[in-house]
This record gives structure tokens, sequence and C-alpha cells, in this order.
């Protein structure tokens, strides 16, 4: 893979209905590797929600494209001198090919050079294990605070009751 090729830019306003589809397919669709289809029933996004999302302060979304398709993307919300990381997705044709660990450090590097962040924060799903693995191969550290998975929010169904929401953090 050629890193050089993937480059992340600010996400318009009009992608939210793109960015919505990425997510539900790389998380819920049927050829994925994060295990959130054993978890969770349901939508894991929707246009509207991307849209409040994108519309929240100190919240940025970016994207990368290529000529014909969306290829990954990612929220940032920035509190203080923290970056919280989520709706982190690749297109699974393109998963398990070093694009999201090339991207995933330059988000890093643009949030630490531009935002002045010195740690990074993400949720990962009880169950999630290789996505765990991925997180840890980056640099992540499960920090050991959970919360119970968020129903109230109509983005997904948990199968099981032991799901909650795990947190890692990477330190710059």
């Amino acid at each position: 893979m050629k890193g050089n090729r993937f480059k992340w830019q600010f996400a318009e306003f009009d992608e939210a209905s793109d960015i919505s589809d990425l997510l539900n397919l790389a998380y819920r669709g049927l050829d994925n590797w994060t295990e959130e289809t054993t978890l969770l029933d349901g939508k894991r996004a929707s246009p509207s929600l991307v849209e409040r999302s994108m519309k929240e302060s100190g919240t940025y979304f970016f994207v990368c494209r290529n000529d014909t398709a969306l290829l990954a993307c990612i929220r940032l919300t920035l509190v203080g001198n923290e970056a919280y990381i989520g709706s982190f997705a690749v297109l699974p044709t393109y998963q398990r090919s070093g694009i999201g660990t090339h991207l995933l450090a330059e988000i890093e590097q643009i949030a630490t050079k531009e935002y002045g962040v010195t740690f990074f924060s993400l949720p990962v799903l009880t169950g999630q294990n290789t996505l765990k693995k991925f997180y840890e191969k980056c640099g992540y550290h499960k920090t050991g605070n959970t919360e119970p998975y968020p129903v109230h929010l109509n983005i997904g169904k948990p199968k099981r009751s032991d799901v909650t929401i795990e947190f890692y953090l990477k330190k710059v």
C-alpha cells in the first residue's frame, strides 16, 4: 500500500449520508472484521446522527476518498488537549490493507500539530477483540473505564447483556 495516496480532508455537511452508509457497512455489514454484528442488532449510524455530530462544538469529521468512493472516515472531538476518536471506519474492501493504520497515524499527527492534542481516547465494545488488538498495535492501552452500552442513542441493540463500552487511551 502506498500510504501517501491516502489523505484526510475535512468532511462536508452534504457527505453525512455517505459517512452513515460507510459506518453501517464497515461495522454492521456482512464483510467486516470488527465483530460488531455478533454483539449488536440494528444500524450503527444514520445521516441525521452524523449531521448532529458534525454540528457539535469542537467536533470535526474527516474523510478519505479515491476517485470513485468514500474509503474512510473519522470523527475527532476536541476537549482541551484530548481528542476523542469516534466513527472511525474503513471501507471493507480496503480493510486489512494497512490503510486504517496509516490513516489513524495521520489523523493523530494532524490533531497533535494543528490542535495541540497530547492524548487520544476511543471507545471499543466488549467482545471486539480483533478491534482491540488493532488499537493496541497502534499504541492504545485499555484504561479500565467502562460505560453501559448507550441503547438510548438508537445505534443498535445489544444481543448480549454483557455488552459495554471500554475505553482506550494513547499519550503522545
